[in-house]
């Protein structure tokens, strides 16, 4: 499990917006604090689950739909400019915070009951 200051510090360079639970719960953890609201942390698993699902789905061949800052795009992987390489790095980076969001999980809320 990575430390919680650098998981904070990785969710935070994947957040979509300071409104998601990724920057919720990355403002948290970059300064080494449990995030206050379990639900929220489950929020920003589930979200980043979808992105290496989507990452899986474009490394296939799919043309994948995403909201982006300036409307949506059918094609996820043209309109972000990905490599292949890239991809491969965004889903073992992905699937090492996910792994440690869960570990936290664990670890945070199961001590306080």
């Amino acid at each position: 499990m990575i430390s919680r200051h650098e998981l904070g510090s990785l969710l935070l360079n994947w957040h979509g917006s300071q409104y998601d639970p990724t920057y919720a719960v990355g403002s948290f953890y970059i300064d080494n604090n449990v995030y206050p609201n379990k639900d929220v942390v489950e929020e920003c698993i589930a979200s980043l689950e979808l992105d290496v699902s989507k990452y899986r789905r474009i490394q296939k061949g799919e043309r994948v739909f995403a909201y982006t800052a300036h409307g949506s795009t059918d094609d996820l992987k043209t309109w972000a400019g990905y490599s292949d390489e890239e991809l491969v790095d965004c889903i073992e980076e992905l699937t090492v915070i996910v792994g440690s969001l869960r570990e936290y999980l664990v670890e945070d809320y199961t001590s306080l009951h």
